[in-house]
């Protein structure tokens, strides 16, 4: 966050989505500008994250779903499943709560080494 924010100056920020090409990402990178146009001097990130939430799921509506599976990708979730029985949840930590204005926020964490453990 640049000294600046939220006053003067909007957060900096990079979309890493290398599947967002062209005028979808300016899209998404103009209706950020207009947020914070329409809420300077105000924090913004949720707003944000709220923003970019909802439009990766509208792109994801448009996107034709691809069920196809090779026999490699197969025996891999095969294995992943026999794999997940034996998996015991890692320890979670939860943080202290943060509270902004209306918002609240808890963090977890937790020490995973494959995606199993994940699920």
């Amino acid at each position: 966050m640049p000294p600046e924010y939220p006053g003067d100056s909007p957060p900096m920020y990079m979309l890493s989505a290398p599947w967002l090409k062209g005028m979808k990402r300016q899209e998404l990178c103009g209706y950020l500008e207009e947020i914070y146009l329409e809420n300077t001097g105000e924090s913004i990130v949720y707003m944000w994250v709220e923003k970019i939430r909802e439009f990766m799921t509208e792109q994801a509506a448009h996107e034709p779903v691809v069920e196809e599976k090779s026999s490699i990708t197969d025996a891999v979730d095969k294995l992943q499943l026999s794999f997940e029985e034996e998996v015991q949840c890692p320890e979670i930590f939860s943080g202290d709560i943060i509270s902004d204005r209306k918002s609240h926020f808890q963090p977890h964490l937790a020490a995973v080494r494959s995606t199993a453990e994940v699920k």
